[in-house]
C-alpha cells in the first residue's frame, strides 16, 4: 500500500488535531498487518503546521512510545537557529554545511504547504503482524503548544 493511502487511513475523513492548550498531546494508532508490507522498513512522518509565532517550538520536543521500551528521543517542530563559528580571525569565515545537525529529527516543508519531521523508523516481519503506537510529545519546559496543527501520521516505506 503507498504512503498516501495509508495517510488518508490515518486521517479519518481529513480530521485534524488542532492544540489549543497545554504542553503536551498524544497520539495512539494501531498500524494494522493489512496496512503494510512484510519485511519492510518504513518511516513515520509526523505532519503538522506551526502557529504565526513560533517562539515556544524553538526548543527540541521530547518524544516517547508508550507501547516501547524505547528511551525518550527529541524532535524539532521549527528548524533551530543557525549558530555562527567565531573563527580565530573576525574575518575568518569558518561555516561549513559539513558541521551542521545530521540527524532526522529536523522538521521539512512539502509541497502541500504541511510541514514534516521523521518521528520513529520501524520493520515489518516476514508475516506482518498489527503494530502498537502511542506516540507522547511533550514539551520539556511545560511551555503551552497552543496553535499547533497536527494533521496526522504518515507511514513510508525507506
Amino acid at each position: 500500500m503507498d504512503h498516501i493511502t495509508f495517510f488518508l487511513l490515518v486521517l479519518k475523513f481529513g480530521e485534524v488535531l488542532v492544540i489549543t492548550g497545554g504542553y503536551k498531546f498524544q497520539i495512539p494508532r494501531r498500524i494494522e498487518s493489512q496496512e503494510v508490507s512484510p519485511e519492510t522498513t518504513y518511516a513515520a512522518f509526523l505532519v503538522f503546521k506551526l502557529p504565526q509565532d513560533q517562539s515556544t517550538f524553538e526548543a527540541p520536543i521530547e518524544m516517547y512510545d508508550a507501547n516501547a521500551d524505547s528511551k525518550e528521543s527529541f524532535i524539532y517542530l521549527a528548524s533551530p537557529p543557525h549558530t555562527p563559528v567565531i573563527g580565530p580571525k573576525f574575518e575568518e569565515n569558518t561555516y561549513n554545511p559539513l558541521n551542521r545537525y545530521k540527524g532526522n529529527a529536523l522538521p521539512q516543508q512539502r509541497t502541500d504547504g504541511w510541514m514534516e519531521v521523521e518521528i520513529w523508523q520501524f520493520k515489518t516481519k516476514t508475516t506482518p503482524e498489527s503494530v502498537p503506537m502511542d506516540l507522547k510529545f511533550e514539551h520539556p519546559r511545560k511551555k503551552n503548544l497552543k496553535g499547533l496543527i497536527v494533521q496526522g501520521i504518515e507511514l513510508r516505506p525507506i
